[in-house]
């Protein structure tokens, strides 16, 4: 068993930390930039991929999610791309420069670990993509989409 699956198996006893890796684009700037965000303040080890990157403590709500495979309360059927949100503190206002950012269809990455652990044995419980962020006074939300809507179209037309 990995440390991950250790951790799975009960991961109320102890202090889990949720990491956030996405994407965005930087419409002034036209390029895309990469955004390191924790549940807690965290900076990966030297032996890690990326190295000794911080990930600013930011998150709120690490990861509400829905997926359904219900179609009008009957079981059967395709099941629906899943969706959800991911909330940043921003009382301070340092994620501000995010409403000159695109976030529609960059990747987003939900990692879940120990804060003593490396990098490396954190274990994604999410891989997908942003749709756009809503800014309150205090918050960032990020509207996410599972990977599912890619394909989420008809095969054949005709």
């Amino acid at each position: 068993m990995s440390l991950f699956t250790d951790l799975l198996a009960n991961p109320f006893k102890k202090e889990v930390v949720f990491l956030v890796e996405m994407s965005a684009y930087d419409i002034s700037g036209a390029t895309t930039i990469n955004l390191f965000m924790g549940s807690d303040g965290f900076t990966s080890k030297p032996s890690d991929t990326p190295a000794n990157q911080y990930y600013d403590e930011r998150i709120q709500n690490s990861l509400a999610f829905v997926r359904s495979i219900f179609n009008q309360e009957q079981i059967g059927g395709k099941s629906f791309p899943g969706y959800g949100m991911i909330t940043f503190v921003n009382e301070d206002g340092g994620l501000d420069s995010w409403d000159g950012y695109s976030f529609d269809s960059q990747p987003v990455i939900v990692k879940m670990g120990l804060r003593s652990w490396d990098l490396s044995d954190f274990g994604t419980i999410f891989s997908g993509t942003a749709e756009e962020v809503e800014f309150t006074e205090s918050e960032a939300t990020l509207r996410v989409r599972d990977n599912q809507y890619k394909v989420d179209t008809s095969l054949q037309t005709n």
